[in-house]
């Protein structure tokens, strides 16, 4: 039972009743918030790094995938960010498509088979990738023919995720930890 009032407990039956004062209760939820502002900062750099850890992990699999598929199925198999024109340059951060490509070449057409979408990243999020094309294809061989990297980065730069995905020419993806700029700024 909690007591509200200011004063001395008083007592029942020779003993004192279980309870807080008003004052004790106020000064718990005082220092109860002053903690919880404090903590605040904290939570959402370790959200940030939450959503950075599953985009990449996701990505990388997407990668792996997509490799795989080109080697199975001994087609040319692309990942890229679509445009509305279903060309392969549009942007990263709203999510890109795994597909069988035939000609033309970096485009979704009525030939191609679409096997499977990257989900857009959130808003005010940032995902740059570091080659000079926009589009990755892995040839029936599994090869890419071009290195680059994967970076996540997230608003405001919150996201302290030491983390990239690297892509050989060789078609093969890891990840590993990167050091200095991202360059998503």
């Amino acid at each position: 039972m909690i007591q509200i009032g200011i004063g001395k407990p008083e007592m029942m039956h020779g003993r004192l009743r279980p309870g807080l004062t008003l004052v004790e209760m106020m000064i718990t939820l005082a220092i109860a918030a002053i903690l919880l502002l404090w903590g605040a900062p904290s939570m959402r750099a370790l959200f940030a790094d939450a959503r950075a850890e599953a985009k990449i992990h996701s990505l990388y699999h997407d990668l792996v995938q997509a490799r795989y598929l080109a080697l199975s199925y001994q087609a040319t198999v692309t990942l890229c960010p679509l445009s509305t024109s279903n060309q392969c340059d549009g942007q990263w951060h709203q999510g890109y498509v795994v597909f069988v490509d035939d000609e033309p070449l970096q485009s979704l057409g009525g030939g191609d088979l679409a096997m499977f979408r990257g989900d857009a990243i959130s808003s005010g999020d940032y995902l740059k990738y570091s080659a000079r094309v926009n589009a990755i294809r892995f040839a029936p061989d599994g090869f890419t023919g071009q290195n680059g990297s994967f970076y996540y980065c997230s608003d405001q730069d919150q996201s302290s995720y030491p983390l990239k995905v690297v892509i050989s020419r060789t078609g093969r993806a890891k990840m590993e930890p990167h050091e200095g700029s991202t360059g998503c700024q």
